[in-house]
């Protein structure tokens, strides 16, 4: 359980000093330098292996620009009038909830709307009660979606 704390926390770090710096310091070496106001420093004592993992994660991750998160398919048909049907969700959905990012998938002999990109299962399921009544067949599904911060 300390192993995952310390793993979604280094992620959290990692995603500001990235935002932040684009120098050529990957985060362990930044957690390791004094902070600037008060001196103080990370210390962590792990094997290498999960920190040559850890990193390679990272980096694929940061190619691909996207991670593993949740969609909310409000949508998914098939059948002569399924692009069409599609589209009316699409279009229901969007004069309710512009913000939210929707994407049309074609999956044969499915077409199916996806909205959102949710990094974990909680904020899915937050967003999917807002939008129950509108859409009551909508249910939540893993997905590699597009993180803000790339």
């Amino acid at each position: 359980m300390k192993i995952l704390l310390l793993i979604i926390i280094t992620i959290n770090l990692f995603i500001n000093l990235s935002a932040q710096n684009n120098d050529s310091l990957n985060i362990f070496e930044k957690l390791l330098q004094p902070e600037i106001k008060t001196g103080a420093k990370v210390i962590i004592e792990q094997p290498k292996t999960i920190e040559k993992g850890f990193l390679l994660l990272i980096e694929s991750q940061r190619k691909h620009q996207t991670i593993q998160g949740y969609r909310i398919c409000i949508f998914s048909g098939s059948g002569q009038k399924a692009r069409d049907n599609a589209n009316q969700a699409r279009a229901r959905f969007l004069a309710k909830y512009e913000k939210v990012k929707i994407y049309n998938v074609f999956k044969f002999p499915f077409y199916k709307i996806y909205a959102g990109d949710f990094r974990t299962r909680s904020e899915a399921y937050k967003f999917l009660k807002q939008i129950e009544f509108d859409f009551p067949d909508a249910y939540i599904i893993p997905d590699n979606i597009n993180p803000d911060y790339f």
